[in-house]
Order: C-alpha cells, then structure tokens, then sequence
C-alpha cells in the first residue's frame, strides 16, 4: 500500500527516490507552493464530493437535479479549503505537536496559536 502511494507521488513528481542504504524519498518541490490537494490528487486522482458533479454526462437528470449545483458548490469549497493548505503548515503543525507545544487553535491560515 505505501509502495502504490510512493510510486504515485514520484510519477507526479512531487517526491524523488533515492536508493541505498542511506536511500529514501525527498520532496521534490518547494513544500511551502506544495498543497494538501496536490498530494490528495496525485495518490486518488481527483477530489469530488460525488460523480455527478465531476463526471460530465454522467446522469440524465443533471439539468433537473437541485441537488447537482450543490454538489458543485461543495467540490469548489473543499478543492480552495485544500489548496489552501501547504505541506510546510503541516509539517509546522506536526513539529509544534512533537515538540509538545500547548495548541489551542489554529487560525485560517493554518498558524498554530499558543496557549
């Protein structure tokens, strides 16, 4: 399962493999331009709340479904929410944790608040 989630990451070039003993995976790209849906698009392709909103003539009833533009309107929220989110605010986020930093919150842009 990792192995499937690396070999999608390196053909998306977003990470390298470096082989050997002292071998391993690299970010093969600036992790602060690097975001949340970057990665969850490479490993699953693309992110869709539900296929009709996605998948063009996919139902019949789309232009009579008053559930189609809601749909749309959550893929749209949820694809700016994750875009929004670099990998270097998660790694901060994940070190404050480490470093058992007391959290209260996190604001909008991902900053970790202390208390």
């Amino acid at each position: 399962f990792a192995r499937s989630i690396q070999h999608d990451l390196v053909l998306a070039g977003l990470v390298t493999s470096v082989r050997g003993a002292a071998g391993g995976m690299l970010l093969a790209c600036d992790p602060q331009k690097l975001t949340l849906l970057d990665l969850i698009e490479a490993v699953q392709g693309q992110v869709s709340v539900s296929i009709c909103a996605t998948e063009e003539d996919w139902c019949s009833r789309e232009k009579k479904c008053s559930f189609h533009p809601v749909w749309e309107g959550a893929n749209i929220l949820l694809k700016d929410y994750f875009s929004s989110v670099s990998i270097k605010e998660l790694i901060d986020g994940c070190k404050a944790h480490l470093n058992n930093e007391t959290i209260d919150k996190v604001n909008k842009n991902w900053s970790v608040v202390k208390h």
